[in-house]
């Protein structure tokens, strides 16, 4: 077995380019909480929480974001809401189809949404002038969907479509089947597309039961972002949004279900595929949990790679996980999946169909060097890279309006940048090894894995080198 050593941070100050880095990622954040927008926050009689930002974006965008996804459903109802995100898109019961076209082409809107685990989002960026308008169309389509036997049909044939088309894609395939096993018997587990048994078998009932389990005042958040006033957009929800009911009549009240972590792995086998696609991983904190922002610094730290991407070896080498040198790996990516109460931080990665013992150590002894030899030039990197995400996940009317749905949805309130900017400051060496020590050390894994996985390391064997950093 063999393994390259990265080395990090051990170059002269003169080669090290972190201190180009760090005032650079230091100018941005300054610039950008000079320019960082008040947060106002209203929360309505129905318990719908109204935020806003007034920005100098040309555009504004408006949306309903939800407590929402396959984390909340249950077995029965698992894949409703990613059936009714394309559903809601079809028309009312007093705009057709036909119309909505008409009239998102009118305003020359762009009508977008997305669901995964924990919410769900539906948003129109406009012209300024026109956030009433799609104000109201917002509220139209959630409101009042059109359930009709047609339109069931043409979203059921969508999704299996969908479903179907997923299957292609290795990653999103592997990051399912590590959901699956490291949160076994628990509704993390589940994908957000559902089974094809269930999206066979919806029928209009279901889909009201997935409407009254999302659409209710307190599990929503109206966020605006642009050129809009705080007053206009509460008076835009009392009106359009006064029809939300806090009383659930068909599901009861939903429970906040628990994810339960275990330690596992799941190997699908394909010697026909050129490469296996591999997914590593450890329990991480949630959002919720004070260890979360130094966990996010972590991940921070170490940069993804992609062979077919243009650049050169040092793209991989400087604060990566392997050196494209070493070819292990056709593509690296280091993920950070935070949920209310637990995460996945891990790794995945394209491997070599006989290199995946050795891409596994190598990603091992990156991981015990994280928490037992990292100093603190070079975490000053990782909290670059991340201070600059936080700045780009606000630039732009529907990246902020996004963000702040996210915030409200996650923490109940907006999360400042200067307030960003003091939880990472207090990331240190120490902190980091602490991590090392709580999440890492002695810990068991979960791992997934596609195509030609035989020489991939059995689990045990896995689980024993997770407990030799100390030494």
């Amino acid at each position: 077995m063999a393994f390259q050593l990265i080395r990090c941070g051990l170059a002269s100050a003169k080669l090290n380019p972190l201190a180009r880095y760090s005032s650079h990622a230091a100018h941005k954040f300054s610039h950008a909480l000079q320019s960082a927008p008040a947060t106002e926050l209203t929360v309505l009689d129905n318990g719908i929480r109204v935020a806003t930002e007034k920005t100098s974006s040309p555009t504004a965008t408006i949306g309903v974001w939800v407590e929402g996804g396959s984390r909340y459903e249950s077995a029965e109802l698992n894949g409703i809401a990613n059936f009714i995100e394309r559903l809601l898109f079809k028309g009312s019961k007093t705009r057709s189809k036909k119309q909505l076209e008409k009239d998102v082409y009118g305003l020359g809107a762009v009508l977008n949404s997305y669901n995964d685990r924990e919410s769900s989002g539906f948003y129109a960026t406009v012209a300024p002038g026109d956030v009433s308008k799609a104000s109201e169309l917002l509220a139209d389509l959630i409101q009042n969907p059109a359930l009709s036997s047609e339109n069931i049909e043409e979203t059921r044939n969508e999704v299996l479509k969908e479903l179907e088309e997923s299957q292609s894609n290795h990653e999103q395939v592997v990051m399912d089947y590590l959901h699956s096993v490291a949160f076994q018997n628990t509704s993390l587990a589940q994908s957000k597309f559902g089974s094809t048994e269930n999206i066979q078998r919806f029928t209009k009932d279901h889909i009201e039961q997935g409407l009254d389990l999302f659409f209710k005042g307190p599990r929503m958040v109206i966020a605006a972002s642009g050129n809009v006033e705080h007053d206009q957009i509460v008076k835009l929800a009392q009106q359009g949004f006064k029809g939300v009911s806090t009383v659930y009549e068909k599901n009861g009240i939903p429970s906040s279900p628990v994810g339960h972590y275990t330690g596992s792995d799941i190997r699908v086998r394909d010697d026909s595929m050129d490469a296996a696609y591999v997914a590593f991983a450890v329990e991480g904190p949630g959002y919720n949990n004070p260890d979360y922002v130094a966990m996010k610094v972590a991940s921070s730290l170490y940069a993804p790679w992609d062979l077919t991407h243009g650049g050169g070896e040092n793209l991989s080498n400087y604060y990566g996980l392997v050196s494209a040198s070493d070819h292990l790996t056709q593509a690296v990516k280091p993920f950070n999946l935070a949920y209310k109460d637990t995460a996945l931080w891990g790794v995945y990665f394209i491997g070599e169909r006989m290199k995946l013992a050795d891409m596994c150590w190598q990603i091992q002894h990156q991981w015990k060097r994280l928490y037992l030899e990292i100093a603190n030039n070079e975490i000053r990197f990782g909290k670059n890279n991340l201070l600059t995400k936080l700045i780009t996940q606000r630039d732009g009317s529907a990246s902020n309006a996004n963000s702040i749905a996210s915030d409200v949805l996650r923490f109940g309130r907006r999360i400042s940048l200067e307030e960003w900017q003091s939880k990472i400051a207090q990331v240190n060496s120490d902190k980091i090894h602490q991590m090392g020590e709580k999440y890492f050390w002695d810990q068991c894994h979960a791992m997934s894995s596609l195509g030609p996985v035989e020489e991939l390391p059995v689990y045990d064997d896995l689980r024993m080198t997770m407990s030799w950093v100390r030494y």
